[in-house]
């Protein structure tokens, strides 16, 4: 279980309904939102579970944590996307999860930063293990 899962579900959901959204088609838009809030909220859960109780993540799927970052701010705007009005409290919360996500982020720095950089660094293991068979 890594945040590579948010990127199939919650992602595409977040990011149709803010592409919804700006084409006028906001009930559509508000759908897909909920299909990627309520995976998001699923996905968010079983990944914090298995980051607090199970082994720590290898070296070279730590980097797979920046994508934590993502779907707070992205569902922000995909929420302002289908809504009418200033932004409230709602559109507030996900802003300020993404900057908790974010300091959370900074602080395991030195932890992630364990892997090396190099280009396969936001491979998958499988691809990288193809990418140095190449090389």
């Amino acid at each position: 279980m890594t945040p590579v899962l948010c990127l199939p579900r919650v992602a595409s959901s977040f990011v149709t309904a803010a592409s919804l959204g700006a084409l006028g088609l906001a009930d559509w838009g508000q759908a897909f939102f909920g299909a990627g809030l309520f995976s998001w909220l699923a996905i968010e859960s079983v990944l914090i579970h298995r980051l607090l109780t199970a082994d720590p993540l290898p070296p070279p799927l730590r980097p797979t944590l920046g994508i934590q970052l993502a779907p707070a701010p992205v569902g922000a705007l995909a929420y302002l996307a289908v809504t009418q009005g200033p932004p409230d409290i709602l559109a507030h919360a996900l802003l300020g999860y993404g900057v908790l996500q974010a300091l959370v982020l900074v602080r395991l720095l030195p932890w992630i930063a364990k892997q090396p950089f190099a280009p396969s660094y936001w491979l998958s293991p499988s691809a990288r293990r193809r990418w140095r068979r190449r090389r």
